[in-house]
Order: C-alpha cells, then sequence, then structure tokens
C-alpha cells in the first residue's frame, strides 16, 4: 500500500510538472523575445563601435543600454522577467521532484510514525541514509523550510 501510494505521489508531482510546463510556455516564448531584442541591441552596438573606433564609445554604450531598459521594460520590468526565469529554472530539465511535497504533506504524520516503529540496517557501511533520517526525525516537529544541517545527538534522556 505504502509503494502504490508513494507511486502515485510522484505521478501526480509529474503530471503537476506537465501542466506547469505547458502554462510557462507562454512566458518562455515572451522571454525569448526580449532576450533576442536585447541581443540585437547589443549586436547592433558592437557593429557601430567597430564602425566607429573613436575610442571614446559613451554615447554609443550609453544609447545601447537605454534601448535594452526600454526592450526589458516593455517586456515587464526587470523583476518581473527575473521572477520568470527563476520560476522557469525551477523546473527545467524535468525536474519534478520540488512538486512532490505538496502532495506528501498529508502523509507526512504517517511517514515520521513509520520511521520510528521500523528498524533499519544499513547494507553497507555508508551510513549517511539512515543519519539523514535520524536527523529528519529529530527534527520532524519543525515546519519551516529548511532545518540546520548540523546533527544534534541525544541519549534518548533528552541530553
Amino acid at each position: 500500500m505504502l509503494s502504490k501510494r508513494m507511486a502515485r505521489h510522484a505521478k501526480r508531482a509529474q503530471e503537476e510538472l506537465a501542466d506547469l510546463e505547458q502554462r510557462h510556455k507562454a512566458s518562455t516564448e515572451q522571454l525569448l523575445v526580449a532576450y533576442r531584442d536585447v541581443l540585437t541591441v547589443l549586436k547592433d552596438h558592437v557593429v557601430d563601435e567597430r564602425a566607429d573606433r573613436t575610442g571614446q564609445g559613451s554615447l554609443g554604450d550609453a544609447l545601447a543600454v537605454k534601448r535594452i531598459r526600454e526592450v526589458v521594460e516593455t517586456g515587464g520590468g526587470f523583476d518581473a522577467q527575473l521572477a520568470e526565469i527563476e520560476a522557469l529554472a525551477a523546473y527545467r530539465g524535468g525536474n519534478w521532484t520540488p512538486l512532490e511535497e505538496r502532495f506528501f504533506r498529508p502523509d507526512r504524520p504517517t511517514m515520521f510514525k513509520l520511521a520510528r516503529t521500523l528498524t533499519f540496517v544499513p547494507t553497507s557501511r555508508d551510513r549517511s541514509v539512515l543519519d539523514a533520517l535520524q536527523h529528519a526525525l529529530a527534527h520532524q516537529h519543525l515546519t519551516r523550510e529548511l532545518i540546520s544541517d548540523t546533527i544534534v545527538a541525544s541519549d534518548g534522556a533528552g541530553r
């Protein structure tokens, strides 16, 4: 039952990724157009600068920066475009694992109860997975996004 439930959560996260990719397609196209315009302005500026060769270039640089700023502002502004890029980059390459958390959240208490009930034995000398599990169990009461990466050892009596 547990395996089926985990597989269902993973499948739901993959479906969510497909939906996000479909919704982000328009944003991607808009960002590509804006970036193309920025590159065009920069390319024209470099060609003009080579033809000019006055060595100053400050007026040409200022005009290029002004044109680039206009292109970015037309596309929604720096902050909006950077936010869109971050949102698109979060799931690039088919990375659906960040989407799983939402589906696993209702099962969180059950998973911790199961982890405390079962006895896990490492199959090799590497105990990193068991150490990570112990760390998660020690911090299960925390609800923030990130927990400290230091492991605090306890003797079971709270010391």
